[in-house]
């Protein structure tokens, strides 16, 4: 096994720059993680999201420790907390690993389709279903666990936030809606050996256990996760039934595969009703995991999604299938067939029913993740659950400690010369409280202060093309301004992108709202396109740029 040690103080730093250098036990050179996101829960408290190249590391800061994972290449090391200051990589034996499968066998109980309400979904399925479904269904997940997976001396909490950590990338990479939180992480007595090694049994004692139904009353879950050590030969996990089903949303992970093979997220899959691959799993329907292979002999690779089984030929990576998201070029998934996405997303709010969870009063912040010192930033609220009217503070971190700069429920801010948080507290009107935070990186020298940055609101993009051309050469992604807008985008397609290319704009379930053909490979006036937005619903959108070897995604808020 090989292990490094990093200081926390020097993680937490790096993880507010552009990108995260990492030395990976075992491996020559250093491996670099550039930032996709940071969602904070409070203002300590986050989860870490970046992309390497073939790979990507999650790391979750939850009450003072450090969790999480790297993937690259096919390689997995665990993020370890110590309570010396230190966080170990260390790394898994994958050879090993990988030879665990799902113990799920394929019953042909019912149809493999997504459900809603209860009625099976065929190839007659419409966007009014899914948007019948709910738009951001929150499904509640207890994590339990064992004494024999305890004694491991893995933290069973960390390693349930790296799981989810886990659930919530496969979210953002499969346009997957359906959310999920841990309700709570409990031990439970209960000996994983009881039947002789038998997970078969041992599941069905884990859904008949009073202890755990109390424990999933008492903390409102929808569906519940055992992590064990068990001594079962060749499996990883297994679920009571394929779901949607109440009373059978129950899980068992071994604690070696909860996060190292995918799992966790696998199993919890199955609870929403995805299954394996046509040929392990022949159930008529669209709910089917999915392998792909990119590159060309001899640098051909090969991809499994998170629902497919075990291949040993195979690097399993964070996608639920979709056909319409690519990985290294090759769609993810097959239309009729192979769309975890979308039996996930119809059955996330039947899921979400399983347990009545009297919602919380919540507050949320909406605006950009990074900008240029001078840049004008605009930020709005979102408020759920409360009784109105609101009272609005908003507060700002330029580097010095937070101060008052709003009292709306929006707020205008100029981009300092630093990196720049943002809080909001919003307090009802019966005296409910609640805070959000947000981030902003400062773009220059990776969120480094600077004297002289580089303004993009001083761009003239309405001006001549040879202006335009100046300011964009050699852009490789796309850009997307203003965000948020309430009227009009403004989209400069990157020079490598050639031949025609689809623009579309969907919103999180996948309707298309607008759609269009355009050439990106003549002049560069043609290369900036406007959409207008001004009939759409607010909310959160997608901006789709699909054609030639291409499929990117910018989210986008309509104001």
């Amino acid at each position: 096994m090989s292990v490094n040690l990093i200081k926390l103080e020097d993680l937490e730093q790096g993880l507010r720059a552009e990108s995260v250098t990492f030395d990976l036990p075992g491996l020559s050179g250093k491996a670099i993680a550039k930032t996709r996101n940071i969602d904070y829960s409070t203002e300590n408290d986050f989860m870490w999201n970046g992309t390497l190249s073939k790979g990507e590391a999650i790391i979750v800061h939850e009450k003072g420790r450090t969790s999480g994972q790297i993937r690259t290449n096919g390689t997995v090391f665990d993020i370890q907390y110590l309570e010396n200051g230190y966080i170990a990589l260390i790394e898994y034996n994958m050879k090993k690993l990988n030879q665990m499968g799902c113990a799920v066998m394929d019953k042909q109980s019912k149809q493999g389709n997504s459900k809603l309400s209860g009625i099976d979904v065929d190839e007659g399925y419409t966007t009014e279903m899914l948007h019948a479904a709910g738009p951001n269904p929150l499904v509640r997940a207890l994590v339990l666990f064992t004494p024999a997976a305890e004694a491991t001396g893995m933290n069973m909490t960390d390693l349930a936030n790296t799981a989810r950590g886990q659930w919530l990338t496969a979210q953002l990479n499969s346009n997957v809606v359906a959310n999920l939180v841990i309700a709570g992480v409990e031990e439970l007595a209960f000996d994983e050996n009881d039947g002789g090694n038998n997970i078969f049994q041992d599941i069905q004692a884990l859904r008949n256990s009073i202890d755990a139904q109390q424990l999933r009353d008492q903390f409102e879950a929808d569906i519940v996760l055992l992590f064990t050590d068990g001594d079962y030969p060749g499996v990883g996990g297994i679920v009571a039934e394929i779901g949607p089903v109440d009373d059978e949303a129950y899980a068992i992970v071994q604690v070696a595969n909860a996060t190292a093979t995918m799992t966790f997220a696998h199993e919890t899959g199955h609870l929403f009703g995805a299954r394996h691959q046509l040929g392990a799993d022949n159930t008529p329907g669209d709910a089917h995991g999915h392998n792909w292979e990119t590159g060309s002999w001899f640098w051909k690779d090969e991809y499994r999604s998170i629902m497919r089984t075990y291949d040993a030929d195979m690097e399993r990576v964070l996608y639920f299938s979709n056909p319409g998201v690519t990985h290294v070029g090759e769609a993810t998934g097959v239309t009729g067939t192979s769309f975890n996405a979308r039996v996930i997303n119809v059955n996330g709010q039947v899921v979400e029913d399983f347990r009545f969870t009297q919602p919380d009063f919540t507050v949320s912040i909406f605006g950009p993740g990074s900008g240029n010192e001078g840049d004008a930033l605009f930020f709005t609220s979102s408020v759920s659950n409360g009784q109105s009217p609101y009272t609005y503070q908003w507060q700002a971190n330029t580097g010095s400690g937070f101060y008052t700069v709003g009292a709306g429920s929006t707020l205008n801010f100029t981009m300092p010369a630093d990196d720049l948080d943002i809080s909001l507290t919003v307090t009802s009107a019966n005296t409910q409280q609640d805070t959000d935070f947000h981030s902003v990186m400062n773009l220059y020298l990776g969120g480094g202060g600077c004297t002289v940055c580089p303004d993009s609101t001083a761009l003239d993009y309405s001006g001549p093309e040879e202006n335009l051309n100046k300011q964009v050469l050699g852009l490789e992604e796309s850009l997307l301004f203003p965000n948020p807008s309430s009227n009009q985008l403004q989209i400069i397609l990157p020079e490598k992108i050639e031949g025609s290319i689809i623009l579309q704009i969907v919103d999180l379930n996948g309707t298309v709202f607008f759609e269009n053909t355009t050439n990106g490979n003549t002049t560069s006036k043609q290369r900036l396109q406007t959409i207008s937005v001004a009939g759409l619903k607010q909310g959160i959108y997608l901006v789709k740029i699909i054609g030639n070897g291409t499929n990117q995604s910018m989210r986008f808020i309509k104001e």
